[in-house]
C-alpha cells in the first residue's frame, strides 16, 4: 500500500492511494472535505484486474468466474449533510 496525501483545515486531498496484490491493483485519488454543514468526499477510483476469479475468492465468491482480466474506472461521491 501507498498513500500521499495533503491535510488543510477542512479535510484531505488524498493524492493517491495504491493497494496491490498479484491478481490486481486499486489506485485512487480525491478528496475529503469536512467543511461545517456539508462533509463531502470525492474519489476517482481504477482497477486493474490481472485474475478477476482469484479478486471475486477472495471476496467471498469462489468458483465465480475463472481467471478474467480487465480494467474498471469510476467516480464516487457521498455527502453528509448536517
Amino acid at each position: 500500500m501507498r498513500c500521499w496525501r495533503k491535510q488543510h483545515e477542512q479535510g484531505y486531498d488524498l493524492d493517491h492511494l495504491r493497494l496491490s496484490n498479484t491478481d490486481g491493483v486499486l489506485s485512487m485519488d480525491g478528496k475529503w472535505d469536512m467543511a461545517a454543514g456539508a462533509a463531502e468526499t470525492r474519489v476517482n477510483l481504477k482497477l486493474d484486474i490481472g485474475n478477476a476469479g482469484n479478486i471475486l475468492a477472495r471476496s467471498g465468491y469462489p468458483n465465480s468466474v475463472k481467471n478474467g482480466k480487465g480494467k474498471l474506472k469510476g467516480r464516487l461521491r457521498g455527502r453528509e449533510r448536517r
